[in-house]
């Protein structure tokens, strides 16, 4: 009963979270990493909103224009961190989930990664 409550309260916090424009996709395996001057953009096509109908929401909390890259800037403070993390998992095809809040990467166009959950099984 309490892993129940406990499941449901995550699941309602979640939702909140989602409606405030931010929350949490994945796991997923990422597929294409792209870095550039001023972002690094990757793609997980599970991850993708247009191949989510009915879901969009989930998985583009913040109504970013485009869904197919999720995108990190080097001005973050955890760049680094984020990048290597990115990078390693696409290298060892580990699945990783993101926090998502805001648009960033080219244009602005894509959800923006706060952070990065990798799974080793």
């Amino acid at each position: 009963m309490k892993k129940f409550m406990l499941g449901v309260v995550v699941y309602m916090m979640t939702m909140t979270v989602w409606a405030a424009g931010s929350g949490l996709v994945g796991p997923a395996t990422i597929k294409t990493m792209y870095v550039n001057g001023g972002w690094t953009q990757v793609r997980a096509p599970e991850l993708d909103a247009s191949n989510n109908p009915g879901e969009e929401a989930a998985y583009n909390p913040s109504g970013c224009e485009k869904t197919y890259y999720f995108a990190i800037h080097p001005s973050d403070d955890n760049y680094a961190a984020i990048h290597s993390t990115l990078l390693s998992a696409q290298m060892a095809g580990k699945k990783v989930s993101f926090w998502l809040d805001g648009c960033g990467g080219q244009d602005g166009a894509y959800p923006y990664i706060r952070s990065v959950w990798l799974f080793t099984d």
